[in-house]
């Protein structure tokens, strides 16, 4: 389903998500709208993650304990995912694009907590042996390599790691510049691999990159 975020702004607590995610501040004004400051550098519409974030809560409550993300970037999706809706485990694999000071400043934050950052590429050899040790996770997020094949290969990954209330987000899948997102989700949508819960999308189509979050249904 398509969410519409004027329904979603009505929802509890998204004004307060809305005005945390553009208090973190955004990487690049430019490309990613609506921040204030660049503090957290996250890579994301901040109406877009509000709404993320508040469908998961509505969904998950408190009960987020394990966590796992490809494509880290500079950390700051994970550390405000930590703040908004918290976990226990915190797992990054991310390819190490991102200078490691960017990620160190982010994840020192909650760095009580039990997070790893994994300087992988998540489609190699060495990304499956780590995943294959990890636990179930309860919620997880690709961002990795935007192209078909990448989001491919990144959800083939992390099916091992669903459980039954496992919600799986994939960011970009409205991005104009990440075509091969868009298409795969599509694909499993109609192929009825996922059962898409929302299809997120900024009221600005201008500026809209797009989350879509999901269940896995069948495994590959």
């Amino acid at each position: 389903m398509v969410v519409d975020l004027n329904r979603i702004q009505c929802m509890p607590r998204y004004c307060k998500y809305l005005w945390a995610c553009r208090l973190m501040g955004v990487s690049d004004p430019e490309c990613f709208s609506g921040g204030i400051g660049n503090d957290y550098k996250i890579q994301q519409i901040p109406e877009e993650l509000a709404a993320l974030y508040t469908i998961t809560g509505y969904l998950m409550g408190n009960h987020i304990k394990n966590y796992l993300e490809i494509g880290s970037a500079a950390g700051g999706f994970i550390r405000g995912f930590h703040e908004q809706l918290g976990f226990e485990l915190g797992i990054m694999i991310d390819d190490g694009g991102w200078t490691p000071e960017h990620q160190e400043t982010n994840i020192e934050a909650f760095k009580s907590k039990i997070t790893r950052c994994v300087p992988v590429d998540s489609h190699s050899t060495q990304a499956e042996m780590i995943v294959s040790g990890l636990p179930a996770m309860d919620f997880i997020f690709i961002d990795g390599d935007h192209t078909y094949e990448g989001v491919k290969k990144d959800f083939e990954l992390i099916q091992p790691l669903c459980h039954q209330h496992t919600i799986i987000g994939f960011h970009d899948i409205h991005a104009v510049k990440a075509p091969g997102v868009d298409e795969y989700w599509g694909e499993l949508v109609n192929n009825q691999i996922i059962m898409p819960i929302a299809d997120i999308h900024a009221v600005d189509a201008n500026i809209s990159l797009g989350i879509g979050v999901a269940k896995l249904k069948m495994r590959l």
